[in-house]
């Protein structure tokens, strides 16, 4: 291990680490049981690289200019970029400035990975607090605990960055761009949206009418006047756990699959959970009626996931056969149990007078929907619970074109009078209420717009 990026001259001195460094270790995500290894170089003022798993994902940030993601997918490597040309540009920090001492608390002395560390605390807005820990004796970075939104610019979690090597000398191969086609992808890049580790729907092309899925309006016999308050939490085994995306674009693969582990559960009175990431990794679409597809971490749409699905007739299998990685992976086809396939998918249609009335019908129904919403702002990441009702980002949102975000629709309930959504992000149980969140129906972010149903067939010796 090298320590030549450390300025010391005596125990008491903070450490002030290079701009320019190369780093290794793995990234957790506690609530969700995750540990993904990786490799960071910066060069400072030019780019930085970033891998996960051994080269599954590979993003290459070039600062001022533009931004590569190479994943994984069922035919090799697939390569993709967005602009990222303006002033406010900068580098993932994953080194602070302990130098700051208005900013960096003194923590103390504790231990960590069995060393003697020595600890700097953080404080932010909203009781966010950062940890970022050193060796006692060397200085040398050891730790990053964050409780809060994430360095890497996703939802507020608990987030634990344990650096196994460092050195002040980045791997400049690694910035290299593999000689392959790159999609621009740089009016729906999510790296030009400081919540890009949260948002992961594409819009780059205008949003045709002719979707995939097959309108459906639910009759007016389906009566839900004087409920003032419906979840199908309540019903055992239809609303899973609530998942962590991670700093993944995966919302439209964990919100599609959500809905259709509640129509498996449903239809089959058991209680299963459909592996997301055989989702990510299987399901690579380049894209119908007008929209860029979908592609993993770096986005997608529910409807062509759910279109895909049925063309591929899919065997689908669970969570625990085919574990989320946080990035896209090799697709596996060989399961000791499958659960289910994907037929197609229903849309529900807006009433022209009521715009809710038949979205909450089909809820009610049917079971939880897939729906989109606009999640990519301050306030809404910002939300612990309670009443979300926000015009300045909220309001007016009638059109697919306007949202960034898939989650599922699982009941509502009576606020002071107003009907509220009740949805289930994909940011663990950190954010908003336990996961959940209460939208209303006054300014609804995109609630009516466009909800999805899949259809499924399951296997009968379920």
């Amino acid at each position: 291990m090298l320590s030549l990026a450390l300025f010391r001259f005596g125990s008491c001195d903070r450490p002030k680490f290079s701009k320019s460094y190369h780093l290794s270790g793995t990234w957790s995500i506690p609530y969700w049981q995750m540990r993904m290894p990786f490799v960071v170089d910066t060069k400072d003022g030019y780019a930085q690289s970033d891998i996960s798993y051994d080269h599954l994902q590979h993003e290459i940030h070039f600062l001022k200019d533009r931004a590569y993601s190479i994943q994984t997918s069922p035919d090799g490597l697939h390569c993709s970029f967005s602009m990222s040309d303006h002033e406010e540009d900068s580098f993932v920090e994953y080194l602070p400035d302990l130098t700051d001492e208005a900013t960096w608390e003194d923590y103390g002395e504790h231990s960590v990975l069995g060393k003697k560390v020595h600890g700097y605390i953080k404080k932010t807005e909203n009781n966010y607090k950062y940890i970022f820990y050193v060796d006692a004796t060397t200085n040398m970075p050891v730790r990053y605990h964050q409780f809060g939104q994430s360095i890497r610019h996703s939802h507020p979690a608990e987030y634990i960055l344990d650096i196994v090597e460092y050195s002040p000398f980045p791997n400049e191969t690694n910035f290299m761009v593999p000689v392959m086609k790159c999609l621009n992808r740089s009016d729906s890049g999510p790296r030009l949206n400081k919540f890009a580790g949260d948002i992961s729907m594409q819009r780059k092309r205008p949003i045709q009418k002719d979707y995939q899925c097959k309108p459906l309006t639910p009759s007016s016999d389906i009566k839900i006047d004087g409920i003032k308050e419906f979840s199908w939490r309540n019903y055992k085994g239809v609303v899973q756990v609530v998942r962590d995306q991670a700093n993944c674009g995966s919302c439209w693969a964990q919100s599609a699959g959500e809905a259709i582990s509640s129509q498996i559960s449903l239809h089959s009175k058991g209680n299963f959970t459909v592996s997301i990431q055989q989702i990510m990794d299987c399901v690579w679409n380049e894209g119908h009626t007008g929209s860029d597809g979908s592609y993993a971490c770096a986005g997608g749409e529910g409807y062509d996931a759910y279109g895909k699905l049925a063309e591929l007739q899919l065997n689908l299998t669970t969570e625990e056969e085919y574990p989320y990685l946080g990035v896209s992976g090799h697709c596996q086809k060989n399961f000791g149990k499958t659960i289910g396939k994907v037929t197609g998918c229903y849309q529900i249609m807006r009433d022209s007078s009521n715009k809710d009335i038949n979205v909450l019908r089909a809820l009610y129904k049917y079971g939880p929907l897939m729906i989109y919403i606009r999640a990519g702002t301050a306030p809404f990441v910002a939300y612990t619970g309670g009443s979300f009702n926000n015009h300045e980002v909220c309001g007016g949102i009638d059109d697919h074109d306007k949202t960034d975000h898939g989650v599922l629709l699982t009941g509502w309930k009576t606020i002071d009078g107003v009907i509220h959504y009740e949805i289930m992000n994909s940011w663990s149980t950190f954010w908003g209420e336990e996961g959940f969140a209460y939208i209303s129906s006054e300014n609804d972010c995109g609630v009516p717009v466009m909800p999805l149903l899949p259809l499924v067939e399951i296997n009968y010796d379920l």
